[in-house]
């Protein structure tokens, strides 16, 4: 590199400074990079330029995690010298310093973000992140950039997942707001984000109204401050936003749930109905712990096979065809 001077020099850890937004990859050294560093000392020098403050001779400009090794063991620094450089040329090169590292969303985010606000072309950044231009994943990173910096934060922690970009970026700013903490609350999968998501965002443009407007209205805030396990949350905000998009078919839910527990009452048999109406077939189960059990069980089920309320199913299922 044109910028990189052949001297090697040493120097103590205080007289770097470690903060840059540029470092976008930084993390403290791991047991294993520990024992590394213990066993065989600094293997490769870190690169800095002239420090602009008084109290620290350099900036750190690649080698984070090779500082705080060395500084935990109170050991000298090997440094390489680079000629004084821009914002955006600092993370060119720290980008280059660890292009080796496995890629991920979280990290490709950070770099994402930081050279985002650079005039950069965006496409050999994207090639230098393992993104194939034009492909599935380049438009998901493309809606991502739009979403508000904070955003950044859930796809880190594994809250929400990259495919929900798309749809996340047609949410106007306060709608962005409301649907926030839901997601922050807990980890959402890929399924189930995309559902509670679309559902809310198909619900507003056909009824004329902003997603913030059909939250407030169903009262779905009130979940947050329910003390429910993760799995629940989710489970009845999924259902909620279903019911907001699909109502007729909800009440149908309702009415076929309603009749289910009917064709199984006196019964051990349950009856379930799983699909939503994607088809019209029921689950029958039931538990026996001995012979007798069975049998008896299969006693129930000639009366269920009989039961009135068939009737009843059928005229669900008709309802649904209409609607």
């Amino acid at each position: 590199m044109k910028y990189l001077t052949n001297r090697i020099e040493t120097t103590n850890c205080e007289s770097i400074n470690c903060n840059g937004s540029w470092l976008f990859w930084a993390e403290e050294p791991d047991e294993f990079f520990l024992g590394s560093i213990s066993k065989w000392g600094q293997l490769q020098p870190v690169l800095v330029t002239k420090s602009e403050k008084y109290h620290e001779s350099y900036t750190l400009i690649a080698g984070y995690k090779r500082v705080r090794a060395l500084k935990n063991f109170n050991q000298p620094v090997l440094i390489q010298e680079i000629a004084p450089l821009s914002e955006q040329d600092k993370g060119l090169v720290y980008l280059s310093s660890n292009l080796t590292h496995d890629l991920n969303p979280q990290k490709q985010i950070k770099a994402l973000r930081f050279f985002h606000s650079f005039d950069y072309p965006m496409e050999e950044l994207y090639q230098f992140l393992n993104i194939p231009i034009k492909s599935k994943q380049y438009t998901l990173w493309q809606n991502w950039l739009k979403l508000p910096q904070k955003w950044d934060q859930l796809l880190i922690m594994g809250h929400v997942p990259l495919n929900a970009a798309s749809i996340l970026s047609r949410f106007e700013q306060e709608d962005l707001e409301i649907i926030f903490p839901f997601l922050a609350r807990v980890s959402w999968s890929r399924n189930n984000a995309l559902h509670f998501l679309t559902w809310l965002w198909e619900s507003g443009q056909m009824q004329g109204t902003s997603v913030r407007e059909l939250i407030i209205k169903n009262n779905l805030t009130d979940l947050l401050a329910r003390d429910l396990s993760p799995r629940d949350m989710v489970k009845k905000l999924v259902s909620a936003a279903w019911k907001i998009r699909y109502p007729t078919l909800s009440q149908l839910k309702q009415t076929l749930d309603k009749r289910c527990q009917e064709l199984c009452a006196g019964t051990k048999w349950r009856v379930e109905h799983k699909d939503n109406f994607e088809n019209f077939s029921l689950e029958l189960t039931i538990k026996v712990n001995s012979r007798e059990e069975l049998l008896n069980g299969l006693k129930d089920l000639q009366q269920i096979s009989t039961s009135p309320t068939w009737e009843l199913l059928d005229k669900c299922w008709k309802m649904t065809e209409i609607k």
